[in-house]
């Protein structure tokens, strides 16, 4: 009985998680359910990609941001430290195109990550009113800048985040990205980023169109150094500069293949999980890792004991139901096929090894190695402005 009721305690914790999530999903507008804005005069802006050995993808990503719809562009892009034929082929398309601007960095200054370092190098390299900051292998609709700055303007926004369509060509890497989503979801709150009066701020890698004159009031790029989740921690930064904020779903906007297999993305996380679940202390990883395993797998361990009793089988199913439920609305937001959500729970093991194996590889480096570069934890936890 003493089981029966910690399992049904446990599932009735996860359902109210998940039904969190739920609403979260409907407080975040759907980009194209709204009327197309347009505006009289288009401001300055330009569109800053940092790329770091993307010989593969460089070239047909900047011929697609060609053809961005815009009157008034720039297109950055930053050459950073790359030994492949990244320079090259930046050049190439900067003598092409008279929008295309080349930077070329060659080192990395102590203290900072080299994506952030980009990013300030391509933000000190523009001179216009707003900024997308992209990456390289972002693919955006023609009209997507024009869209969404007419968007930002009438809303009086200063960061505009935009969740891109992350679908890639594995069906099981699609599932883990949309559990991610559900996880997300409970940890983000849309309503909280609209509101001005609250300090929760958000951005999107893929997506994060940047007002300069609030960028340029706030800590910016060098307070935020030697933060991982720099994407997540700019929106943070831009609201607490007095910024308006806000998050939207547009995957007709962006497009990325986020991790083209199951492996990529295990390798991809081992840049991410030691900060954003311990910290950079190994202690509270692990506990964290334990508070979000036990309550969802117990009802499950505990069903041959307690399947005997109705509640004990409502424990073991409630929490997957409300998982395909919160899916069903995320699916219809992200314009997804609902089939990757009803995969969706059943990832859970694959999210948990690859936060364990980011957590040990960490651990054994002494720290995170990522683009050719080893950044070591106790500098990352000093610097650390974003703690999930």
């Amino acid at each position: 009985m003493t089981l029966l009721i910690i399992a049904a305690l446990c599932s009735a914790l996860e359902v109210w998680i998940l039904l969190i999530a739920g609403r979260r999903v409907v407080q975040v507008q759907d980009f194209h359910a709204l009327p197309p804005e347009q505006l009289e005069g288009y401001p300055s802006a330009s569109i800053v990609i940092p790329a770091c050995n993307e010989e593969a993808t460089i070239a047909p990503a900047l011929e697609q941001l060609r053809a961005q719809d815009y009157p008034d562009l720039e297109l950055i892009v930053v050459n950073d430290r790359s030994s492949d034929e990244t320079g090259a082929l930046i050049d190439q398309a900067a003598a092409r195109d008279p929008r295309i601007k080349a930077v070329h960095n060659d080192t990395l200054p102590s203290g900072w990550l080299g994506k952030v370092h980009a990013l300030k190098l391509g933000q000190d390299a523009s001179a216009s009113e707003w900024i997308l900051f992209t990456d390289a292998d972002v693919h955006l609709a023609p009209q997507a800048l024009k869209s969404a700055l007419a968007y930002a303007e009438h809303r009086g926004l200063d960061h505009l985040a935009v969740c891109p369509d992350l679908a890639g060509r594995s069906a099981l890497a699609n599932a883990c990205v949309a559990n991610f989503h559900l996880i997300m979801m409970v940890l983000v709150s849309p309503a909280k980023v609209r509101d001005p009066n609250r300090p929760d701020g958000v951005g999107v890698g893929a997506f994060n169109l940047v007002r300069r004159s609030c960028l340029e009031a706030s800590e910016g790029f060098d307070w935020l150094r030697l933060e991982v989740a720099d994407d997540f921690a700019l929106g943070t930064v831009l609201k607490a500069a007095g910024g308006r904020c806000e998050l939207v779903f547009g995957t007709q906007l962006a497009q990325v293949e986020w991790y083209p297999s199951v492996a990529a993305m295990i390798a991809g996380f081992e840049k991410n999980a030691y900060g954003a679940l311990g910290h950079y202390r190994p202690w509270l990883a692990l506990l964290k890792l334990m508070a979000s395993v036990i309550p969802i797998a117990l009802p499950l361990v505990a069903l041959p004991w307690i399947s005997s009793s109705p509640l004990g089988w409502i424990a073991a199913l409630a929490p997957l139901l409300a998982s395909w439920l919160v899916g069903a609305l995320l699916a219809r937001r992200m314009r997804w096929p609902y089939t990757r959500y009803l995969v969706a729970p059943f990832t859970l093991p694959i999210l948990w090894f690859a936060l364990i194996n980011g957590l040990i590889k960490s651990w054994q480096r002494g720290g995170i190695a990522w683009r050719g570069t080893l950044y070591a934890t106790a500098d990352l936890r000093a610097a650390q402005r974003i703690k999930l």
